[in-house]
C-alpha cells in the first residue's frame, strides 16, 4: 500500500511547483520544474534565494535566470565544478597541515637540539651564572616551541572543521549525483555502478525494468505537468514495493528499473506483475485541470545478471523483451 503522508506531501510541493510557474507565466518544462520543485521543498537556502531572485525579474528574462539556476546549482555541470571545489579546499587544507606539521617538526629539532648543547654544557665545570643562562635559553626555545605547538593544535581544529563542512558538501553532491530529482528514486548513474558491482562480487541478482504505455500521449493531450506526476506517483509505487537492498530507479524519461540481488526470476517477475497490477488500478486526474485521464497500464521485463553483463548488455536485453511484452499487450510481462 502508498505512504499516502509521503505522497500527499510531494503532490502539494509538486502543486506548489506548477502553481509558481504559472503566476509567473513559466513553462513547466523538466528543467523549469525541477528547479521550482527544489525550491519548493525549501532544502537548500541559497538556491531559495537565488530562485526568488530569477522570479522578481522581468518576463522575457525569467526562464533563462531559472535555467541558469539550474545549470550553475543543480545540473550535470553543477556537480563537476562542486567537486571540484571540493578537491581544491582539500588540496589546500592538506597543503596547510604540511606547513604546520614541518613546522613544529622543526620546532622538536630545535628543542631537542638546544636540549643535547644545556647536557654537554653541564658536564663541564660551570658558575652560577652560566646555570642562569642555560635555564634562559631553554625556557627560551621551550616557549618558541609551545607556541608552535599550540597554533598547530589550532589549525588541527580548524582543519577538522573544514573537513567536517567538506563533508557535508561531498554528501550533498553524491546525492544530487545518485538521485533522480522528479521522483526521487536513484537515476541512472547509480544504477550503473552498483550493476557493475554486484557483476564483480557475482552476486545472483534479477532485474526489472518497467514502462509506461503510450505515455507520450499522456504529456501531448494532458501536458508534462500530469506526466510528471504520475512519473512522481509510479515512483511511490516502485519505492514502496522494494526493500533492503532492492534499488528502484529511473533511468531516463518513463523507464524504470529494479535490482533485486539475491532474488529469483520467478519472485522478480511476481513483483513486476503486483506492481503492474496496482497501477492499473488507478484512475488518473489531471491535478492541474482535474481533467480525468483515466487508467494507465505499465508492461515489464525481467531477466537475470550475469558475469558477462554490463549496464549497457542489460538494457539492451531488458528492452527486447519489453518490446515482446508490449506487442503482447497492456499489463504484460515477459521473462527472458
Amino acid at each position: 500500500m502508498l505512504d499516502m503522508t509521503r505522497i500527499e506531501m510531494t503532490s502539494r510541493t509538486a502543486e506548489f511547483a506548477l502553481s509558481l510557474a504559472r503566476q509567473h507565466s513559466l513553462a513547466p518544462t523538466p528543467v523549469i520544474f525541477e528547479v521550482l520543485f527544489k525550491y519548493a521543498t525549501g532544502a537548500q537556502a541559497d538556491v531559495a534565494a537565488e530562485v526568488e531572485e530569477a522570479l522578481s525579474k522581468p518576463e522575457d528574462v525569467r526562464e533563462d535566470a531559472i535555467t541558469r539556476i539550474y545549470d550553475e546549482r543543480l545540473g550535470p555541470e553543477a556537480l563537476i565544478r562542486g567537486l571540484g571545489t571540493v578537491r581544491r579546499s582539500l588540496s589546500n587544507e592538506i597543503a596547510d597541515m604540511s606547513v604546520q606539521i614541518n613546522d613544529s617538526l622543526k620546532g622538536n629539532l630545535n628543542l631537542a637540539q638546544a636540549m643535547r648543547e644545556s647536557i654537554r654544557d653541564l658536564t663541564a665545570p660551570i658558575t652560577k651564572d652560566d646555570v642562569r643562562t642555560i635555564c634562559k635559553t631553554i625556557s627560551t626555545t621551550n616557549k618558541v616551541h609551545l607556541a608552535s605547538t599550540q597554533n598547530m593544535a589550532l589549525q588541527l581544529e580548524r582543519t577538522q572543521y573544514q573537513l567536517t563542512e567538506m563533508q557535508r558538501e561531498l554528501t550533498v553532491l553524491r546525492k544530487n549525483a545518485s538521485v533522480d530529482q522528479l521522483t526521487g528514486l536513484n537515476n541512472r548513474r547509480y544504477v550503473q555502478e552498483k550493476i557493475a558491482n554486484l557483476v564483480d562480487a557475482g552476486t545472483s541478482t534479477a532485474i526489472v525494468m518497467i514502462d509506461i504505455d503510450s505515455f507520450s500521449v499522456v504529456n501531448e493531450r494532458w501536458g508534462f505537468s500530469a506526466g510528471d506526476n504520475i512519473l512522481r506517483r509510479l515512483g511511490e509505487l516502485l519505492r514502496t514495493n522494494t526493500k533492503g537492498k532492492d534499488i528502484a530507479a529511473r533511468v531516463g524519461g518513463d523507464e524504470f528499473v529494479i535490482v533485486l540481488p539475491n532474488t529469483e526470476l520467478n519472485g522478480a517477475e511476481r513483483l513486476c506483475m503486483n506492481i503492474c497490477l496496482e497501477f492499473a488500478n488507478i484512475n488518473w486526474i489531471s491535478q492541474s485541470t482535474e481533467e480525468e485521464i483515466g487508467m494507465l497500464t505499465l508492461s515489464g521485463s525481467v531477466t537475470g545478471l550475469s558475469t558477462s553483463d554490463t549496464y549497457d548488455t542489460l538494457h539492451e536485453r531488458l528492452a527486447a523483451l519489453m518490446t515482446e511484452a508490449k506487442d503482447d499487450g497492456p499489463s504484460q510481462v515477459r521473462l527472458g
